[in-house]
């Protein structure tokens, strides 16, 4: 169970939750995804709200609905595509603040570059 903050949109926090679910096995590839009105109950939001959270990974290639009212599945390859979008997500978010680190700094990307460069190059 989690608790939900204001700290982020709830609906990504529901997203989480479900991805969590199914790193953990607790959810297994194939099975079917709580509703969108089970998952408003169990954390007392909005069905629309828990609408959103499913959609996110719908989106995301995570779950499916097979057909309307039947329910919505994990797909085969879920932890797959979960484990791919938070490394890239994860990665996005380092760039993102060492671009702003690097623009206060009155570095430029070549600039950068080169020092990546140099780092990679140290790596064993």
């Amino acid at each position: 169970m989690i608790e939900l903050s204001r700290e982020r949109p709830v609906y990504l926090q529901i997203a989480e939750w479900l991805e969590n679910e199914i790193l953990r096995g607790n959810i297994v590839a194939g099975g079917r995804v709580p509703s969108q009105a089970d998952i408003a109950e169990i954390f007392d939001i909005n069905p629309m709200t828990a609408g959103k959270g499913v959609a996110v990974l719908e989106t995301r290639g995570v779950i499916e609905k097979r057909r309307r009212g039947c329910g919505i599945y994990v797909m085969p390859d879920a932890k797959e595509r979960i484990y791919e979008y938070r490394k890239n997500a994860a990665l996005t978010d380092a760039v993102d603040a060492l671009l702003i680190d690097a623009s206060v700094l009155g570095l430029s990307v070549d600039d950068l570059c080169e020092l990546l460069k140099k780092r990679g190059g140290k790596r064993s």
